[in-house]
């Protein structure tokens, strides 16, 4: 969903870095103008997008048990954030440990960003607004020390905050407590929250990679202590915290609430989906917790075992892909105020400039002045993108989806 804004006298049209001389003004003793293009990564030429903000983090199994998976993440995580960089993500990315926790302080932990974070400002590439003139106090800005230049960026990348070979070994208890680590990450105000890693207007997307199965809610087999089986929920009627699948709900509200609705939230569980004797360097037990809460928020499975990492990441990058797809944006945003009467705008349909639609002005099925206000410019599958400037409402047939792209055209008072 992209869209181009053309300000008459002065332009602001996001696309390919070019001047133009344009026609001259009616004789009326005002001089020539000139069109200027903005150029912004991402879109088209002609078109400026206000992508959808995804924050991202990855929990990577730290029992030693899947040393062999260390590099492979290493390497293929670079193209994974490439292809966001590419194909138009507003996003956040972070790795983090599946059952410990890392000291949550500038250079010890690191969140990379793209480029309409306004770190970039201090980069050679810039800052990239989602729309041209938007202020930079409105903008997203990862918190000081924190920010590392991703892969993909052009630039040569600051992020390297991948698993050592020490901090995959941290956990050597025997248990896997990733549910927990998890959801206390995300939630807890001394955890990986606390970074302000998570925006409240951006999908979550958390991808927990593991060979192992998560161990909390259950309790020593009386017939055999060594071997465990399922806490009980109830014992004579009443409520046991540790129980089995009580432990499970517990994690499943506390992830929910880092968002407040299930609809923001997508768990992806790349674990094994059997017992294999040889799976990544060790022997595997079914991850069935973690594919249960995948099941609860989008249902992104992957057998890390026999599929592997660059295939994992591949079909999450076609996932997120086909994610965007369904999106609907009913706002445009302008950086200045408009004559409402002077306001034009044209829908390419899926982005093709041969595709071109006039939207009248209509409340039912066209466009809507909304003046200056805050609103969300992605409305559906849920509520993302919280943008603040001149708004344009579209309604009805007007409504941007998926690759479909507008341009605006106006002039001021």
């Amino acid at each position: 969903m992209k869209t181009s804004i053309k300000k008459l006298p002065a332009i602001l049209k996001h696309g390919a870095l070019v001047a133009a001389a344009i026609a001259l003004l009616p004789a009326c003793g005002k001089q020539a103008f000139q069109k200027t293009d903005v150029s912004l990564p991402l879109g088209s030429a002609g078109s400026f997008s206000i992508p959808p903000k995804i924050d991202i983090v990855v929990f990577q199994d730290d029992t030693g048990s899947m040393m062999e998976v260390l590099p492979q993440i290493q390497a293929q995580m670079p193209s994974f954030l490439q292809t966001l960089n590419s194909t138009g993500w507003d996003y956040r990315f972070a790795i983090h440990p599946l059952t410990s926790s890392r000291t949550m302080s500038p250079g010890a932990f690191q969140i990379a960003a793209s480029q309409q974070d306004l770190n970039w400002k201090n980069e050679v590439e810039g800052w990239s607004p989602p729309y041209p003139g938007m202020s930079e106090s409105l903008a997203d800005q990862v918190m000081g020390g924190f920010f590392a230049r991703p892969f993909g960026s052009g630039l040569a990348p600051t992020f390297s905050n991948f698993l050592s070979d020490f901090e995959a070994r941290q956990n050597n208890t025997g248990s896997e407590l990733g549910l927990k680590n998890i959801a206390e990450q995300l939630t807890q105000s001394n955890r990986l929250r606390s970074t302000g890693f998570i925006r409240n207007d951006a999908m979550l997307l958390v991808l927990a990679i593991s060979n192992g199965e998560d161990s909390e809610g259950r309790c020593p087999n009386p017939s055999n202590p060594s071997l465990t089986i399922p806490c009980p929920d109830t014992v004579n009627g009443v409520y046991q915290p540790n129980g089995y699948n009580n432990t499970f709900n517990q994690r499943y509200q506390q992830i929910l609430s880092a968002k407040g609705s299930s609809s923001k939230v997508k768990f992806a569980a790349a674990v094994a989906d059997a017992r294999y004797s040889n799976c990544l360097g060790s022997s595997s037990y079914t991850g069935s917790r973690y594919m249960a809460m995948a099941g609860n928020f989008g249902g992104l499975k992957y057998n890390i075992c026999n599929t592997g990492i660059a295939t994992v990441l591949d079909n999450l990058k076609s996932s997120l892909q086909s994610e965007r797809r369904t999106y609907r944006q009913n706002y445009l945003f302008i950086p200045e105020e408009p004559v409402p009467e002077s306001i034009q705008v044209v829908k390419y349909i899926n982005g093709d400039p041969n595709n071109a639609v006039t939207i009248p002005q209509s409340d039912t099925n066209g466009w809507s002045y909304v003046g200056y206000t805050t609103q969300y410019a992605i409305f559906y599958p849920t509520q993302m993108n919280q943008q603040t400037g001149w708004a344009i409402r579209l309604n009805g047939s007007a409504i941007l989806d998926g690759d479909d792209r507008a341009d605006v055209i106006y002039t001021t008072p």
